[in-house]
Order: structure tokens, then sequence, then C-alpha cells
């Protein structure tokens, strides 16, 4: 996902990419992302797809999304992240 950077996550079933390469982006006419709140209430507004802010892990400028479930749903949940954020 433009924007996002993440390591492979080698533990749990949680990954946790930076995002702040969108803060400062206008995703629609009243949302400009300047946090990872602001990123994970968006998307869930948007693109119906929940995720965790990093500010509650110390990470300010990351999110946390868990992948504990089928490889169909996180595909389609990517799709929906692309489809909500501006190309």
């Amino acid at each position: 996902v433009p924007g996002f950077e993440c390591a492979r996550p080698e533990g749990a079933f949680y990954a946790f990419p930076k995002v702040s390469g969108l803060f400062g982006v206008m995703v629609d006419k009243e949302t400009q992302i300047d946090s990872a709140a602001t990123l994970a209430a968006y998307l869930l507004r948007s693109a119906k797809v929940a995720i965790v802010p990093g500010e509650g892990f110390g990470a300010p400028e990351h999110v946390r999304f868990s992948y504990a479930t089928s490889m169909e749903q996180i595909r389609e949940g990517v799709e929906r992240i692309l489809e909500a954020l501006p190309n």
C-alpha cells in the first residue's frame, strides 16, 4: 500500500507498518491524515477495515493490523484500503 512501510512480521499475528508517509494527505473533502488515529478512523469509516493506531504502543507513526484470518479476507481488506486512499 503506498504510504505504508512494513517489515516482515516475526511473531504473533500482527503487522505494524509505519504510515507517516500518508500524514498530510487529503483523503476526502473533509479529512486530512494527520496521525495514525485519523487514518484508523478514516479506514474504518470509508473502507470498513479496522486497524489499531500505534499511539497506544508508543509508536505514533504506526498502525497495527491483525492477519489472523484467511488470505481471501486479507486481500479484500487490502483492496478496500487501496480504493479508499488516493493514488
